[in-house]
């Protein structure tokens, strides 16, 4: 008898405990402890807004109709690439467009892509100028000083004085007549420069040969001290011609033969105060806000193909650099 009711104080207690636990879990105390414990740890947010854009850069050299090869085009399969771009929807800019797309003053259009002139070369100024006009079309003229100062300026005349002033003006008001020179004057550079739809660039004042330097390449054993004493020179004797001459300072270099020396040329540049390059290496230019615009990347354009088989394959890689991952 006694250990029957052991037994039934017992059961008793059990029961007692199996209602209090459930009272308890009812009211709240434990019930959302295995929700918290299901939870995943949190992820740190990813920026899903970094704009990234997918440019093609053309390279062309001379736009006229006679020695049509490697780098000179007709006039006509200019024009012709320009509706086509146009048609495919892209929209060329320039380099103050991306410099202003990157500090947030201005958005690019959907589809951009850049044409650049190599040379400066005059039939830019006779046959591609009235193109670009007439299609409401930006294009980047690069000159080379030397050219520049060599068809026009007199052999005699002063590089500073009111002698220069009046024998350069005398002769450049010829070449409205005229197009028999090799390059462009200032007077043609500032008249499209003014325009709005060329902008001009730095080639350099004379390094687009093969010595003392191929282009603009450091030479051996050379110092980068003495290195960057010479890009300047060269350099800067161009943008202070272009300034005072035809109102323009390029914020970009077009490299001559687009030689250069890794780690060395792009460094010189960015202390001398320039935004951006130009190579001749080909390849979509995928670039963010962040990104570096120096040693971008073109397709040189040649006569003997079509538009259409040209800019296809072009525009084919742009597709592809956007199905890449970043």
């Amino acid at each position: 008898m006694r250990k029957y009711v052991l037994s039934n104080k017992f059961n008793i207690l059990v029961l007692a405990a199996v209602v209090l636990a459930s009272v308890f879990v009812f009211a709240g105390g434990v019930a959302e402890q295995p929700a918290v414990a299901c939870l995943k740890p949190s992820k740190p947010a990813v920026n899903q807004t970094v704009e990234t854009v997918h440019i093609p850069v053309i390279m062309y050299h001379s736009v006229k109709d006679k020695n049509k090869g490697k780098y000179i085009v007709g006039p006509a399969t200019f024009e012709a690439d320009i509706l086509h771009i146009k048609q495919k929807g892209y929209t060329p800019i320039v380099v103050a467009d991306l410099i202003a797309w990157q500090a947030g003053k201005k958005d690019l259009p959907p589809k951009p892509i850049m044409l650049t002139l190599d040379d400066g070369q005059k039939d830019n100024y006779f046959n591609a100028f009235p193109i670009l006009k007439k299609h409401n079309t930006k294009a980047i003229i690069s000159v080379i000083g030397k050219t520049i100062d060599e068809n026009y300026l007199p052999a005699n005349a002063s590089a500073q004085g009111e002698k220069y002033q009046q024998a350069s003006e005398q002769q450049t008001q010829k070449l409205k007549k005229r197009s028999g020179m090799a390059h462009l004057c200032y007077e043609q550079i500032k008249e499209m420069a003014d325009s709005g739809f060329v902008e001009i660039q730095n080639h350099s004042y004379n390094m687009h040969s093969a010595r003392p330097r191929l282009g603009m390449k450091k030479k051996h054993n050379e110092s980068y001290e003495c290195y960057k004493k010479a890009l300047e020179a060269d350099l800067m004797r161009l943008q202070t011609n272009l300034t005072q001459r035809a109102g323009v300072t390029p914020t970009a270099v077009i490299f001559p033969f687009g030689e250069i020396t890794q780690k060395y040329t792009t460094r010189a540049l960015k202390e001398l105060g320039f935004k951006a390059s130009f190579t001749c290496y080909n390849g979509i230019n995928k670039l963010t806000k962040n990104s570096c615009l120096h040693e971008l990347k073109r397709y040189n354009r040649p006569h003997g193909i079509s538009t259409e088989a040209f800019f296809n394959k072009i525009f084919s890689q742009v597709e592809k650099s956007k199905a890449e991952k970043n």
